[in-house]
């Protein structure tokens, strides 16, 4: 059984999750997007939208795969920290109340900031291809406090133009040394190719190739 510390531990979080329904539900409503994707006419179009299609699934496969390796990472840590823990209580004669997994912590291995990346260059591509995508926006909280509004016109591509060789070739050079943005900090890192619209496979300098990443040029900028 899960010792108090830990009970206490899965309440705190609980209320944390509680409070920010609470903020949420004090700044106004909540919306979601969703997508309406218009295929190209010619068939050449169509082609390369089908070619989006497959980079972006590569792409949230890319993301899955970093996922799973931090919380692999997460759960060697929490063994570690437990093991700690439990020499530290049994030098001082004391009770062992925590589990291994009153130290594992996961959360922060979430990539759907990846997955969005992802999905927003996979939208883009579409557009480039010359499709057109049209977003419909709707209150699903909170909707009581929603005031009037519009939908965005749809993306075309005489509105909205995406080029993933010019949008990232600044940066995503095979070799080039970038910084690149993890969870709050910069990591120096070198550019091993660009993988596709927009997404370029970095390795981060001193961590194995483990660690090597696709990720977006919006997350990188040049090396200091």
């Amino acid at each position: 059984m899960e010792g108090k510390e830990g009970a206490m531990a899965r309440v705190g979080r609980l209320l944390a999750v509680g409070l920010l329904i609470g903020v949420a539900a004090a700044c106004g409503p909540i919306y979601e997007t969703s997508y309406e994707f218009r295929a190209p006419r010619s068939p050449e179009g169509r082609v390369c939208t089908s070619q989006c299609l497959n980079w972006q699934q590569n792409c949230t496969h890319s993301c899955q795969r970093d996922e799973e390796r931090c919380k692999d990472r997460e759960r060697e840590d929490a063994r570690r920290e437990y093991r700690r823990y439990v020499d530290e209580k049994r030098r001082a004669g004391q009770k062992v109340t925590k589990t291994e997994s009153s130290f594992y912590d996961g959360y922060g291995c979430a990539r759907s900031s990846c997955r969005d990346d992802c999905d927003s260059m996979y939208r883009q591509c579409f557009v480039n291809c010359g499709g057109s995508v049209v977003p419909n926006t709707v209150c699903t909280a909170f909707c009581d406090k929603a005031g009037p509004g519009a939908s965005p016109p749809p993306m075309s591509p005489e509105r909205d133009r995406f080029d993933g060789k010019r949008s990232s070739s600044g940066l995503c050079h095979p070799g080039r040394r970038v910084e690149v943005l993890w969870e709050g900090d910069w990591y120096p890192a070198r550019v091993l190719e660009e993988t596709g619209p927009g997404r370029c496979y970095i390795h981060y300098e001193g961590y194995g190739s483990d660690d090597d990443e696709e990720v977006s040029p919006r997350r990188m900028r040049p090396a200091s």
